[in-house]
């Protein structure tokens, strides 16, 4: 049996989270010991993780830099003495890699789920500190191609240690029949912006955006729906305040149910500054919502503008407009990009592919450091 713990910062309803927990819970379970260590307490997929009978293991978070942290995850990984370390997102590539290191796992790979470009998902500090602690990776994952490029070709990190494994999505959650733009006269058309409250997925331009057609273009028959939650908050409402919005956009906060959500939204508008691979594009698109989105690196990955999706200058508001306004007055546009969006999905993004790809990558990287793990023989230096 191959031991392998998931290290993350936190188990919270995101992107990275969700990717997780799919991967975790779908892993062949006759091959893998799975334990998923969290760097903080509670979130989402807890209760989840524990009710598919994997091992769940949480430390206390006291402030963003704990020495204690770093020790107690030290400790706990000689106790379980893995033979593989995967670490996702900023924090937990930190503390996990150092402390894999300093406990000799055989196999150490990291995540890299948005654009580590310095200046947008990466600070100097937190470059400086990926560059050195990639001498630990065996190998480094990203979800979109785009990633590893900018890792590769911009950063020159090692190609033969950089993969690319797109995220993948729970088809049978998402699914469902499309519904056309006029198939079923609706009082209201229901406009949706999903994702945590925080300068990277640029709220304000989709309250802008309900602005443009509430106010200047007087189309009425229209409600904005932002889901998710997080620091903007305040900033967000106050904004809705200042554009006399407040009857017409609505702060859903946090949703646990998002097939309900999709069930009720006609069209998906993503005003992302810049992205990874977006869970809540696919999920949309395979849902059957037409999706507009900025023209940031990831969404280009998974929409081709005009065909499956519409892109929008990034940023650009009379842009975003323009191709809104567009896609509700064209109803054989809306149902084109319903039916190829899906169609796409179910093509190239299931949950089976994503796992398939990941337990190749382990299997390679075992082979390669453990060849004898076969036999059962699990005696190595630092293991016995």
């Amino acid at each position: 049996m191959i031991r392998i713990c998931f290290i993350i910062g936190q188990l919270s309803k995101s992107g990275a989270e969700t990717q997780l927990y799919y991967l975790v819970k779908n892993l062949n379970k006759s091959s893998y010991d799975k334990t998923v260590i969290s760097l903080s307490t509670g979130g989402y997929w807890r209760k989840h993780l524990k009710a598919d009978g994997i091992r769940v293991i949480e430390l206390k978070r006291r402030s963003n830099k704990e020495i204690s942290r770093l020790i107690r995850l030290i400790q706990i990984l000689k106790k379980i003495r893995p033979h593989i370390v995967h670490t996702f997102l900023p924090s937990a590539n930190t503390y996990g890699r150092i402390a894999a290191f300093f406990t000799h796992v055989p196999v150490i790979l990291s995540s890299e789920r948005n654009i580590p470009e310095i200046g947008k998902d990466k600070t100097i500090l937190q470059y400086i500190f990926d560059r050195i602690l990639f001498k630990v990776n065996d190998c480094l994952i990203c979800n979109t191609k785009i990633a590893s490029d900018i890792l590769i070709h911009k950063y020159h990190f090692s190609s033969s240690r950089v993969r690319t494994v797109y995220n993948g999505i729970n088809c049978e959650n998402f699914i469902r029949p499309i519904k056309l733009l006029n198939s079923q006269p609706k009082e209201k058309l229901i406009i949706a912006n999903i994702g945590q409250f925080r300068p990277q997925k640029n709220q304000t331009l989709f309250i802008k955006l309900a602005w443009e057609c509430i106010h200047k273009r007087k189309m009425k028959n229209m409600e904005f729906w932002i889901v998710g939650e997080g620091a903007l908050r305040s900033i967000l409402e106050n904004l809705i305040q200042k554009y006399y919005l407040s009857e017409h956009v609505l702060l859903l906060g946090e949703c646990h149910n998002m097939q309900q959500i999709y069930s009720q939204v006609d069209v998906l508008v993503v005003t992302s500054l810049y992205e990874g691979l977006s869970n809540v594009i696919m999920e949309a698109m395979l849902a059957g919502v037409p999706v507009v989105a900025s023209n940031a690196e990831g969404n280009r990955e998974l929409i081709t503008d005009n065909i499956d999706g519409l892109l929008f200058k990034n940023n650009d508001l009379m842009d975003l407009t323009s191709k809104f306004i567009t896609l509700l007055n064209d109803n054989k546009l809306f149902a084109k990009l319903q039916r190829n969006g899906k169609q796409k999905i179910l093509n190239r993004f299931g949950i089976n592919r994503m796992v398939e790809l990941t337990q190749d990558i382990y299997t390679r990287l075992l082979q390669e450091k453990l060849p004898f793990l076969s036999t059962g023989s699990e005696k190595w230096i630092g293991f016995n």
